[in-house]
């Protein structure tokens, strides 16, 4: 049974390997993975757990495989020329980029990125502990954080770090009560932070609320515009 739905998962992940090459992502794709994803982890768990590394390094490299194909040929639009796949834009426009500037703002950027990642990874860590789940952070919560935000690439908002997160944590304390208390307090937190960052920052931005409605003929709804966000964020 086991490998008859490894087999059927396979299938599936094939299938939406072809999208992938073709560059035709979408609900298809997103119903695809989720089949690929269900029919795999149903079949893991007929193996015993001596017999479940073989298949779990393939997957993770057909996944990364996949996954790196389905971001390079992604058709996005070039001014001029149509749809083109991604790889072949950046070839299209890399020997117009100053060398010295991209690579500060690269390194810049990927820094600020890398903070962002670590941080959150690690106020996600304090929740946990707080409802008494302790495993190793860099070992542990970083890499399943990082697998996390590879696959949300490819899913809507934050369901795929959002999930596998929480999935990392019940795996490993089996305490899935405990791990799903965390993981609303962490959505919950961070909803109030974007309200109140949104509270703060209303008076240096309130220019851009009358920049829109000027634009949009309604010069005189900006106050009401600001209140309303207040309020809102409030």
């Amino acid at each position: 049974m086991a490998w008859v739905l490894m087999l059927l998962a396979a299938g599936a992940f094939a299938a939406l390997g072809s999208m992938a090459w073709g560059g035709k992502l979408g609900l298809l794709a997103i119903i695809l993975l989720s089949l690929s994803s269900g029919l795999y982890f149903s079949g893991r768990s007929f193996l015993p757990p001596q017999k479940r590394k073989a298949p779990d390094g393939i997957a993770k490299v057909l996944f990364t495989i996949v996954g790196i194909m389905a971001l390079l040929r992604h058709p996005i639009e070039v001014e001029g020329q149509g749809a083109l796949p991604v790889y072949a834009a950046i070839a299209e426009y890399i020997d117009k980029v100053d060398s010295s500037t991209f690579l500060m703002f690269a390194v810049v950027a990927m820094a600020v990125k890398f903070a962002g990642v670590i941080t959150s990874a690690y106020a996600w860590h304090l929740l946990l502990v707080g409802q008494g789940i302790r495993y190793p952070f860099w070992q542990k919560i970083m890499t399943a954080f990082l697998i996390g935000r590879f696959i949300g690439t490819f899913l809507p908002s934050t369901i795929g770090l959002d999930g596998y997160t929480l999935y990392e944590a019940g795996r490993y304390s089996n305490r899935w009560a405990r791990a799903l208390t965390a993981k609303t307090l962490e959505k919950f937190i961070g909803v109030t932070g974007l309200f109140m960052s949104m509270l703060v920052t209303l008076p240096f931005g309130y220019q851009v609320i009358v920049d829109v409605v000027e634009s949009a003929g309604r010069p005189d709804a900006a106050p009401k515009l600001a209140g309303i966000i207040a309020i809102i964020a409030g």
